[in-house]
């Protein structure tokens, strides 16, 4: 009794080490702390217990490094039994352990890790002392070689159901044959058994390829659509304060520098791209149109203010052929509604276009007198004046993202409509008046 008690406390505490060492704690050690700002001496970012770890940039994740070089919510850490794994969040600069770029990927220790150009190594508080054990999840890598022993298989309960039913089913008539075979010749049954066995292994084999191969097919479809949804959901915050700080300047409680609003945006816009390039995706698309425009419209304002007619027109050009690429990538499949702010923002290109023609009338012929050195033509004047429709109705159709989401681009409407629409009736007036 002695002895298997002194085996129960041993089997006890064997166990709770087990547990204990499972998820030892890490950290990620910033190799050259220079690159940061802030001028911090050290950087160090902490893996404890079982809890995952986002880095990067941006206040949305749990460890904050300030620099340019990684991407808002640049990577995700998570524990496993016995390591930790890290997850490129759809980076722009990627992850890249020893030098390989990955996607997710189980980590070892003195692993070094680069988040972009900034290197960290990472290390484990009870480092194994032989070949490390990775956990149960199934994590894909991007590049094998040396890093081939951190390959996991995918597998299921289902598709293990699914194997040992479709091997009974096999099975049945097989050994109903075998039998019948015995009766009559003995001598043919180590034959017929090898026969069944042979039978038995091809059919296994070809369910477990289809399972393998439906997998391989399955999970980069899945975590694309993953990306996906995630893109989408970062451009709507992105869209979201950049709204609300364009909010702020127009009400005046702060000063007007879209620097920060055109880089946020300008990241965000070459993300969504890269996913555009491959697969089109009608929600997608129209967020990025959107984002495009709200890059657009505080370019647009200086150049409006100085006059300038050239890169007004240069700017608004390149906004139409991003925006009719966008509408010509939009797939067949897309439900109703996906796409009101392309098509919004399509209107809004139109507008622009009649605006800039409105500007550049009263910049060539501001006074407007019978004694004018010189005088618009008349058939110029009727055909901005017929372009007055469309500018009032293209004005009242997207009122709603004018007044919410547009408002840096609603106040140079206003303005062209205080100045410029005054200037087109009077010339209108004038020269209706004076038939020579």
């Amino acid at each position: 009794m002695m002895r298997d008690a002194g085996r129960k406390d041993s089997a006890g505490a064997n166990a709770a080490a087990t547990r204990q060492a499972a998820n030892p704690d890490g950290r990620l050690i910033c190799l050259d702390p220079s690159q940061v700002d802030g001028g911090k001496s050290e950087i160090v970012v902490p893996l404890k217990g079982s809890k995952d770890v986002t880095v990067g940039r941006g206040d949305t994740s749990t460890f904050i490094v300030a620099s340019r070089k990684l991407s808002r919510q640049h990577a995700r850490l998570f524990s496993g039994e016995g390591s930790w794994g890290i997850e490129d969040l759809n980076s722009t600069n990627g992850v890249y352990v020893n030098g390989h770029k990955v996607t997710t990927i189980w980590l070892k220790h003195k692993d070094e890790v680069r988040l972009g150009s900034l290197a960290f190594s990472f290390e484990l508080d009870r480092p194994p002392a032989g070949v490390q054990q990775v956990g149960s999840r199934p994590v894909p890598v991007s590049r094998d070689d040396d890093m081939s022993e951190r390959t996991m298989m995918v597998g299921s309960l289902g598709a293990g159901k699914a194997v040992l039913e479709a091997v009974r089913k096999v099975d049945t008539p097989v050994r109903l044959k075998v039998e019948e075979e015995e009766e009559e010749d003995g001598a043919e049954h180590d034959s017929s058994g090898l026969r069944r066995k042979l039978i038995l292994g091809a059919v296994v084999a070809v369910i477990l390829a289809g399972l393998g191969g439906g997998a391989a097919i399955w999970y980069p479809i899945h975590k694309k659509q993953q990306i996906t949804a995630q893109t989408i959901e970062r451009s709507a915050h992105i869209r979201k304060r950049v709204i609300d700080r364009a909010a702020q300047v127009a009400a005046g409680s702060q000063t007007v520098n879209f620097d920060q609003d055109l880089n946020e945006l300008a990241e965000a816009m070459a993300e969504s791209g890269r996913l555009l390039a491959s697969e089109p995706n009608a929600v997608l698309a129209d967020s990025t149109a959107r984002m495009k425009f709200l890059s657009f419209e505080r370019e647009f304002p200086p150049l409006l203010a100085k006059g300038d007619i050239k890169g007004m027109r240069t700017l608004v050009e390149r906004l139409a052929t991003d925006v009719e690429a966008l509408t010509a990538g939009v797939p067949a499949s897309a439900e109703h509604g996906q796409t009101d702010g392309l098509l919004a923002v399509r209107e809004l290109t139109k507008l622009t276009r009649i605006l800039i023609d409105f500007r550049a009338l009263s910049l060539e012929f501001p006074q407007v007198s019978k004694l004018a050195p010189a005088q618009p033509k008349r058939d110029r004047i009727q055909s901005l004046d017929a372009a007055k429709l469309d500018f009032t109705r293209i004005r009242r159709e997207t009122n709603r993202y004018l007044s919410v989401d547009y408002v840096v681009f609603n106040t140079a409407v206003k303005a062209v409509e205080e100045r410029d629409l005054a200037l087109l009736n009077q010339w209108k007036e004038l020269l209706g008046s004076n038939p020579g």
